[in-house]
């Protein structure tokens, strides 16, 4: 595990590659709120996932329960009086041989774990084409009210792809706020009006946005990006994303890691721990074993030729789970779906338990029932 260091993001610690970062032993922890994974030096865990710290947990840092770093209890103060020890016998205390063996697989699994998510990192990117670079068109529907509108148009200003970029914005045509956000935050942009798709409804749905920037998007155009607006993409975000496409065995989609960073109120930090904690551990190391099967939503990339063959936006009319029939074309074409070391971030505004509820819902139970 030498020359890999624990990297503060905002709320999330990220593993990042050093040259020379000391040697590091991984272990597993819990700090009250469930097994985490972690980093320990110098007798301290470093906690890979969110600071707890609206609960009651320290910044970031948490003493592993193990026995060469556990504190002794004669260290008390002497101005106070300790609590009356209960006398038990040894054979109390005694861990069994079913716990020592349960232990024992949880630690190879958590140090399991955590190597894959650290090889995952540390691997070599696919090179970008040589010569012409292909040329993006970033599709963005725009909802109303979306959270972080104006930050998350602003660091696409900055993406530092070297090849053209087509920046295609669809808002509703009735939503001048949206629109004038737009044009403010990303000048570059091509604002695209969206007309009302389904009866009684004044807006339109996303699958009628990403439809009309598709249909602006044209011949010149080499590769298709999908992006939602409430996702603050990196400056290196197209670069990670295209290059796969383009290698010697070419991808038919890419996606990336998703990294929620709202914590303002208790149903966004239940949120973010949930995403955070699982997206890590739970997408990532299964690319070793399988192929993924779909594609995060939040961003994905394609070949324009590609997205053309599956058939294009039709038949996604009446659909919700938009990006996983795509990627279930994809893969009907024999095509791999490619998960990215991309970590974007997410914005989303949880006010309410009933928020929280109907995000939790949209998210389990609707694709379960409609899919």
């Amino acid at each position: 595990m030498s020359g890999w260091f624990l990297s503060r993001r905002r709320d999330v610690l990220f593993l990042c590659p050093t040259r020379t970062a000391p040697t590091l032993r991984w272990i597993g922890f819990t700090c009250g709120a469930g097994t985490t994974l972690g980093c320990e030096r110098d007798g301290l865990a470093l906690a890979v996932f969110p600071r707890m710290r609206r609960f009651g947990f320290p910044h970031g840092v948490w003493k592993p329960e193990s026995a060469h770093s556990r504190e002794r209890t004669d260290t008390q103060p002497p101005n106070k009086k300790r609590a009356p020890q209960v006398q038990r016998s040894n054979e109390a205390l005694a861990p069994s041989a079913q716990d020592k063996k349960r232990k024992r697989k949880v630690n190879t699994l958590t140090i399991t774990i955590v190597s894959l998510v650290a090889w995952f990192f540390a691997r070599p990117r696919p090179p970008l084409p040589v010569g012409v670079l292909p040329a993006v068109a970033l599709i963005q529907p725009v909802t109303r009210g979306a959270t972080e509108l104006r930050a998350n148009l602003a660091a696409r200003a900055t993406l530092n792809y070297p090849g053209n970029v087509r920046h295609l914005v669809v808002c509703d045509v009735g939503d001048f706020d949206s629109q004038a956000v737009c044009r403010a935050a990303l000048p570059a942009a091509e604002i695209i009006l969206a007309l009302p798709d389904l009866p009684n409804v004044p807006l339109a749905t996303k699958v009628a946005k990403m439809a009309a920037g598709v249909a602006r998007v044209g011949s010149g155009t080499d590769v298709i990006c999908f992006v939602d607006d409430d996702i603050a993409l990196p400056p290196d975000a197209l670069t990670v994303l295209v290059a796969p496409l383009y290698a010697e065995v070419p991808a038919g989609a890419t996606f990336g890691l998703a990294c929620q960073r709202s914590w303002g109120t208790p149903w966004e930090s239940l949120m973010s721990g949930f995403v955070n904690a699982n997206a890590l551990t739970g997408y990532v190391p299964l690319v070793f074993f399988t192929p993924p099967y779909t594609v995060t939503g939040h961003v994905f990339a394609l070949r324009r030729a590609v997205f053309e063959r599956t058939g294009g936006m039709s038949g996604l009319e009446k659909r919700f789970d938009d990006d996983h029939e795509i990627a279930r074309r994809v893969r009907a074409l024999g095509l791999p779906l490619v998960q990215t070391p991309l970590v974007y971030g997410v914005a989303n505004a949880l006010g309410s338990l009933a928020a929280y509820r109907t995000q939790m819902r949209r998210w389990f139970v609707m694709p379960r029932q409609g899919m």
